[in-house]
């Protein structure tokens, strides 16, 4: 099994030469597309080492202890893992990349109360977070008539305790219909992308975009996954901005409710959903397999 040779120059301290070797890693990984995660820079370490590298020999109690001493004399940034205990690295100044998930690439699901204040639209409603309650909530900007206890409850508590309550200013609806220019410019499908640039032209362009979707389902699930990622680095540059160290991502993204993602279907525009994507199957389905499809008789009784 071959080494990698390190470019690290062998004459500098060994602290010195082992930063170095973190930030080749590190950097190596962002020109990748692969995230620096601390539970596997330290084993690549170790690898080119021959076995060779110890935190503990540099004086370090733990490895995180040495990545945040790399971070201070600007080899790596450090930055708080958006899923679990962990910590991830980047090239100085970097951003971390968008996360994927191990299944299939798409992005990591953001939590659903993140995920509704920060795309909240009513303008009579606030968001903020809890950070006591580690959770964001939306609260009425005034009272209404005969509201319930709770809605009162939970505006008189941001007031009342400033410091506790971490203001939310939602993604504007201005800025999300400039992520579907910019996606539907993109767009490799050239069905799909006219679609998509009639529909962010229009004098709805938020509505518009998101019914063309519905006739796209390849191009619908490339729409989501990144404007999950845009959501999520959002919040994550709102969390840092505000010195918060919270959980982005869903626990479990797979239980997650997609229905927030999505603008609600009326039950007549999903039930038309449903027969146009049957009968665009339908139109493609060789005689044997249309000779397969089992219908009930009561349809095929003139009325």
């Amino acid at each position: 099994m071959s080494i990698d040779v390190p470019t690290a120059a062998v004459t500098r301290e060994p602290r010195e030469q082992a930063f170095e070797l973190l930030r080749e890693i590190v950097q190596q990984n962002y020109d990748d597309g692969r995230r620096s995660y601390g539970a596997s820079v330290k084993p690549e370490l170790l690898r080119r080492t021959g076995g060779g590298f110890s935190e503990t020999a540099f004086g370090f109690r733990g490895f995180r202890a040495f990545m945040e001493s790399a971070a201070e004399a600007g080899y790596v940034s450090v930055h708080k893992a958006p899923v679990g205990p962990d910590f991830e690295a980047t090239p100085p100044g970097k951003d971390p990349l968008p996360i994927r998930d191990a299944a299939g690439g798409a992005t990591v699901r953001v939590r659903p109360d993140l995920w509704r204040a920060f795309l909240l639209t009513d303008p009579g409603w606030a968001a903020a977070y809890d950070r006591d309650e580690n959770r964001a909530f939306q609260y009425a900007r005034q009272a209404f008539p005969l509201e319930p206890a709770d809605v009162k409850e939970k505006r008189e508590r941001v007031r009342q305790e400033a410091s506790r309550h971490v203001p939310i200013t939602p993604i504007s609806i201005e800025e999300q219909v400039r992520w579907m220019e910019d996606f539907a410019a993109r767009e490799s499908d050239p069905a799909g992308r006219s679609a998509l640039e009639q529909a962010v032209r229009s004098s709805r362009p938020n509505q518009a975009f998101f019914r063309a979707l519905r006739a796209y389902p390849s191009v619908r699930a490339r729409w989501e996954a990144g404007r999950r990622a845009a959501v999520y680095d959002h919040i994550r540059r709102w969390a840092a901005e505000n010195s918060l160290e919270i959980e982005i991502a869903a626990r479990d993204d797979r239980q997650s409710d997609a229905a927030s993602e999505n603008p609600p279907e009326h039950d007549g525009d999903r039930l038309a959903n449903v027969r146009a994507t049957l009968h665009r199957a339908i139109d493609r389905m060789s005689e044997a397999d249309l000779l397969r499809i089992a219908v009930p008789v009561e349809y095929l009784i003139d009325r």
